[in-house]
């Protein structure tokens, strides 16, 4: 058995704390902590969700989020307590996901959703935060558009037709992170596992 100790969270704890977290030759997803301690077995995972936050100092800290069939949830981080990154547990939950992953049969991979992005993801929440930004994105290049001098059109409209551009990729990927976009569970993103 392999034991990864982790910030983690169980049904929507309001502080997460350090929590055991370990893969058992029974095939479970076991934890403990000094006040939680819970099994799940894998083949009742039908949720992973894989993002990185970035707290806008240093590295960024992946997070994950493993939903069961009977409704429990464990929110795992590759963070210290306070949400800053940190290089020895971002690699004790890389190799807790890529075991985890790696324990998984290929039926089991077959019936539980990969998703990468936001926590609470959904399509409805992507195409909404695309349109929102889009819509942003429209109304921002219009403005400066209709509403510069005319001595600088020559160089400002083209800049304008670059950030506009820009700002339609911006919202693309803000839609998909809200979406939540599947990932290959035999290959998995190191994107989302900084490291």
């Amino acid at each position: 058995m392999h034991s990864h100790p982790l910030i983690a969270a169980v049904n929507g704890a309001v502080l997460p704390r350090e929590l055991t977290l370990s893969i058992t030759e029974e095939a479970n997803l076991e934890w403990r902590g000094k006040t939680d301690q819970g099994v799940q077995p894998l083949a009742e995972i039908r949720h992973i969700r894989l993002w990185a936050e970035y707290s806008g100092v240093g590295r960024p800290a992946g997070r994950a989020e493993i939903r069961f069939a009977d409704g429990t949830r464990i929110w795992v981080s590759g963070a210290t307590r306070t949400g800053a990154s940190d290089i020895d547990r971002a690699r004790v939950y890389r190799a807790f996901l890529q075991r985890l992953h790696d324990t998984l049969t290929a039926q089991q991979k077959a019936e539980i959703a990969f998703r990468r992005g936001l926590a609470n993801g959904s399509p409805a929440k992507g195409w909404t935060a695309f349109a929102v930004c889009l819509a942003l994105d429209v109304a921002l290049v219009g403005f400066f558009w209709n509403h510069m001098r005319e001595d600088v059109q020559w160089i400002a409209r083209p800049i304008l037709v670059v950030f506009g551009l820009a700002g339609v990729v911006l919202a693309a990927s803000v839609g998909q992170a809200m979406a939540g976009r599947s990932y290959d569970p035999n290959a998995l993103p190191d994107d989302l596992l900084p490291s």
